[in-house]
């Protein structure tokens, strides 16, 4: 009897230590899951930001040619007077 009592308390602190492994792997997996979540909002964000620098590029890289455009017939127009 003792030695089965024995054998069941060897089994038991070898499966106490295995839970008390996998409960800090969970753990460790959790804080991974909230890291890789906070990675992804972030990454969320970082491509509203960019979509928004892309658009506002494009409305002034409009702006700069319709300028361009119009400097160029007020030097046109200015060419002309002078002639």
């Amino acid at each position: 009897m003792a030695s089965e009592a024995e054998e069941l308390l060897r089994e038991f602190e070898r499966t106490r230590e295995e839970l008390d492994e996998m409960a800090e792997e969970i753990a460790s997996a959790e804080a991974r899951v909230a890291e890789l979540a906070r990675a992804d909002l972030q990454l969320s964000e970082l491509r509203s930001m960019l979509e928004h620098s892309r658009r506002r590029h494009a409305q002034l890289d409009q702006r700069e040619r319709a300028l361009r455009a119009k400097f160029r017939v007020v030097l046109g127009q200015e060419a002309a007077r002078r002639h």
